[in-house]
């Protein structure tokens, strides 16, 4: 698998989806990471920790509407549209923008404020590599990645990749094929 990323430097055309999709745990994924995704939650069990997912593939249309309702929302509370625009994108990605539109993530079913303190964070941060995941938007790289720290968001990029970096992968900065544009329509 040709690794990629979809952010504001590479974002993605509307067209864009994985070829083919699967639904795991109830959420939409690439169908290419089921495999990984089921031996990852198979171990977790077998170690007494599972793992559950709120979301997966979203499409550059949901991506569209999460955003516009975060900036109406921000609106609402006092910002003006331009400023909206622009500070809602620290939390919820612009359409074309967000790598969930990859089908390569998956976002665990938790409490965002207290995941980092919880067994399933310990034991992702041990054990995802082998599986090929990563945190997508780990702490203390929100400049890097465009977004604020979000450890229930893994992406899938492979086990060479993740056990070369473990527990995190800034994708832009260390994968050398991430500089080609989405807009291929499939």
């Amino acid at each position: 698998m040709n690794l990629f990323v979809i952010n504001e430097d590479h974002p993605a055309d509307a067209g864009f989806a994985p070829e083919e999709t699967a639904e795991f745990d109830s959420v939409t994924v690439d169908a290419r990471i089921v495999p990984a995704l089921t031996a990852l939650c198979d171990a977790a069990k077998a170690d007494g920790v599972t793992l559950k997912f709120s979301g997966g593939y979203v499409s550059y249309a949901e991506q569209e509407s999460l955003y516009n309702a975060e900036v109406e929302r921000l609106i609402a509370a006092g910002s003006t549209k331009i400023m909206a625009r622009e500070d809602a994108k620290s939390t919820v990605s612009a359409p074309g923008t967000s790598d969930l539109q990859s089908g390569l993530c998956v976002t665990v079913q938790d409490d965002p404020a207290t995941f980092s303190t919880t067994d399933t964070y310990g034991w992702l941060q041990r054990n995802m590599a082998h599986y090929g995941f990563v945190f997508r938007y780990p702490a203390g790289k929100e400049d890097e990645t465009g977004i604020k720290r979000n450890d229930l968001v893994l992406r899938y990029v492979g086990t060479e990749h993740a056990r070369r970096h473990p527990q995190t992968l800034l994708l832009p900065r260390r994968i050398p094929s991430l500089h080609r544009r989405l807009t291929k329509k499939r």
